[in-house]
């Protein structure tokens, strides 16, 4: 999820901002889904983890005031 956040995402968006004013290509479109969507399913892909992991271990999301806003998150 870090690494989606942190490269993926932001990588996506600096290619659409800069490369989108050249009118030549439009290869950028192209990398901009791509990293987008690579972004989103890195993402679903670790909220998938949590829910598995919570489950497995029997620690639902009950506990202190930081596990419950981490289960309305």
């Amino acid at each position: 999820m870090i690494f989606a956040w942190v490269f993926l995402i932001p990588s996506a968006v600096v290619i659409a901002n800069t490369r989108s004013k050249d009118s030549g290509s439009s290869s950028w479109f192209k990398w901009h889904v791509i990293l987008n969507s690579l972004g989103l399913v890195l993402q679903l892909a670790g909220v998938i983890v949590i829910i598995v992991y919570k489950s497995d271990n029997n620690t639902s999301f009950k506990g202190t005031n930081t596990q419950k806003a981490h289960f309305y998150m």
